[in-house]
């Protein structure tokens, strides 16, 4: 078989694979908006009272609870990273890459401004009513 046969031969699976390829990153693309993107956000499907930390960003950046309640914190990047309130009613500590951690809201009803001790410009708010 020469070069040019062999070329031909290999052109169905190149299609196939740039196909492939497209529709999976159509399919990536729809879902939440990131930070900085255009258009209404949309918060994450994940499970209720959880905070997931990704690409240095907090998803959902505000989350609404009832006083007392446990919120999961999930650290998806490779940096270690913390929720930590403004106010210091609660911190999770240092939480490592692929780690999880957990806060208790604040019994009184507020606005809770937190953000990451490593990485300042981190931030989102945890709303208790």
């Amino acid at each position: 078989m020469n070069r040019h046969s062999a070329l031909r031969a290999c052109r169905p699976v190149l299609l196939l694979a740039v196909l492939v390829a497209l529709l999976g990153l159509a399919g990536g693309c729809g879902g939440m908006s990131r930070p900085g993107g255009s258009g209404g956000a949309v918060t994450p499907s994940g499970p209720p009272n959880t905070i997931v930390i990704e690409k240095f960003a907090y998803q959902p950046v505000v989350l609404t609870v009832a006083p007392g309640t446990r919120v999961t914190v999930i650290n998806q990047d490779p940096a270690a990273h913390t929720v930590t309130a403004k106010d210091k009613s609660f911190d999770t500590g240092s939480i490592a890459m692929g780690e999880q951690g957990e806060i208790t809201a604040p019994r009184r009803s507020g606005s809770y401004p937190y953000y990451c001790r490593f990485h300042e410009y981190m931030s989102g708010t945890l709303i208790v009513k």
